[in-house]
């Protein structure tokens, strides 16, 4: 059997038609069987049965059928799944007999990795049977490019290989090459296995990465010295990495953070109070970090509810691979960034490109704190970028990084707790507008704010509102006549802008 979508979505590849209808359905298929018309008295469609058709002029069914018929009109509307194309319906018939039996015998390889799983056999005894199937060799590797398990062992003797003590790792030659080709970016953004040619080799690869709770703690990779690559290859390849992923929680594997140095370090430089700057630089040398004159804490958290405990080594490692002269720790249940920088800006171009594309892809929010030069102030600008993450993080922001002077006025707002008298904060004369544009359906209000927010600039506010600028002015005369105001006149346009923010910030929280 093979679920009803999955026999379409290949239908479409295979025949490269497209197919309209409902068919997201869990239906499983057996088999297919051409609907001829006149129908038989007693028809009753089979729930596990693809019917297929040429016939246009169909009889309304009191069951539900899934019914694929070829060589439909363009644009009409059917209760049924629909092409445009006509297609044999023996070749119909011949794949879709195909990708059912593919399905089976996927389904009876993952009931083998599954009861090894149960069994206790443990990686190697997976990757045996993983072996059987696929007839290449394959490894499990870190976030390090070292070598988790193989099979079979013999694999190690790969020229691509080196030994540092009793880990094999990939040399250095081949990293580089991996990095020129930007593999380990389509390794970290892949969501399924895929396959890749090297300009290197001769050989074709699989790769896939194994997640825990989305963050992924390792990949497999397959290479196909053996025999030639199918398809079926990256379905199985995908199975496996899920079976992996249960055999590392099984075995506690990423169960905690064990960079304790750092995390000690970090708390003494955010919890105790020390008389001589120069003993945290002292102490940042210990541990290969240099301090230098400028100075960011940069707090990461997941945006999900679900156990971190099993990621933070990883997560660790990957922040340390962009941040590698920075001190990186887990501190109060959240990864923990000190950056420091020569210069006035947190991140270089790159730094800051894949530090979104991590955060991302793994479901995190960072913030970042103001920058400061006093490393023994620390823990003022921590608990800056901590509050609010902790305002976001409530707000259910969409946002991956966030900049804390980007949310000043939000976050110097969220220490008051009196909603009512931050509404009397709000200014009268935006009041006064609202009102205006309750009775009169006009929408100065929003005019005023979208000019404040574009910096005073009456051209991208008019193009922000989507009105011709004599629109625009037309409406600030308006709003000047009403509130009697003169648009020179800072201290009061400050007042309006603080006042919008204070508005937002109601509305929001």
């Amino acid at each position: 059997m093979a679920l009803l979508s999955q026999i379409i979505h290949k239908l479409e590849q295979q025949f490269s038609i497209q197919i309209q209808g409902n068919y997201e359905d869990p239906a499983s298929i057996h088999t297919t069987k051409e609907l001829l018309l006149p129908l038989p008295n007693e028809f009753h469609p089979a729930l596990d049965t693809l019917y297929i058709t040429k016939e246009q002029e169909l009889p309304s069914f009191h069951t539900d059928i899934h019914l694929l018929v070829l060589g439909a009109p363009s644009g009409g509307v059917s209760p049924y799944l629909t092409t445009t194309e006509v297609i044999p319906i023996q070749a119909i018939m011949k794949a879709v007999a195909c990708i059912t039996r593919e399905s089976r015998q996927l389904s009876e390889q993952k009931e083998v990795l599954y009861d090894a799983l149960l069994n206790n056999a443990g990686m190697k005894g997976i990757l045996r049977i993983a072996y059987s199937y696929l007839g290449n060799e394959l490894s499990v590797c870190n976030a390090s490019f070292s070598i988790i398990d193989c099979y079979p062992t013999s694999m190690t003797d790969s020229s691509m290989l080196e030994k540092q003590g009793d880990t094999w790792y990939l040399r250095l030659s081949a990293l580089r090459t991996m990095k020129e080709e930007k593999l380990p970016d389509q390794i970290f953004r892949a969501t399924e296995a895929f396959f890749f040619q090297s300009k290197y080799s001769d050989h074709e690869m699989i790769f896939c990465p194994v997640r825990i709770n989305r963050s992924i703690i390792a990949y497999i990779c397959i290479l196909n010295n053996e025999r030639p690559f199918t398809k079926d290859d990256l379905s199985f390849t995908n199975v496996l990495s899920g079976i992996l992923s249960l055999e590392f929680q099984k075995n506690a594997f990423y169960s905690g953070c064990s960079r304790m140095q750092e995390e000690f370090l970090l708390s003494d430089l955010l919890e105790k109070q020390f008389d001589n700057p120069d003993y945290y630089i002292n102490r940042f040398r210990q541990l290969g970090f240099s301090v230098k004159e400028y100075c960011y804490v940069l707090i990461i958290d997941s945006d999900s509810s679900t156990s971190k405990n099993l990621k933070v080594d990883f997560t660790i490692s990957q922040l340390k691979a962009i941040f590698p002269s920075n001190l990186v720790a887990y501190y109060n249940n959240r990864i923990t960034i000190l950056i420091s920088k020569d210069h006035a800006t947190p991140f270089t171009e790159s730094e800051e490109r894949k530090l979104q594309n991590f955060l991302q892809f793994n479901h995190y929010i960072g913030v970042l704190s103001y920058r400061f030069q006093a490393p023994g102030r620390a823990a003022n600008y921590y608990n800056q970028a901590l509050k609010l993450l902790d305002e976001c993080m409530a707000s259910g922001t969409t946002s991956s990084l966030l900049y804390y002077e980007d949310h000043v006025t939000e976050s110097i707002l969220s220490f008051c707790s009196d909603s009512e008298f931050l509404q009397t904060a709000i200014h009268p004369d935006l009041k006064l507008l609202m009102e205006y544009d309750e009775e009169t359906k006009s929408e100065l209000t929003l005019t005023l704010e979208t000019y404040l927010k574009n910096n005073r600039n009456a051209l991208r506010a008019s193009k922000e509102l989507h009105i011709h600028k004599s629109t625009f002015f037309y409406r600030l005369g308006k709003i000047t006549d009403h509130l009697s105001i003169s648009l020179e006149d800072a201290d009061k346009l400050y007042e309006y802008e603080l006042s919008f923010h204070i508005l937002r910030y109601l509305q929001k929280y």
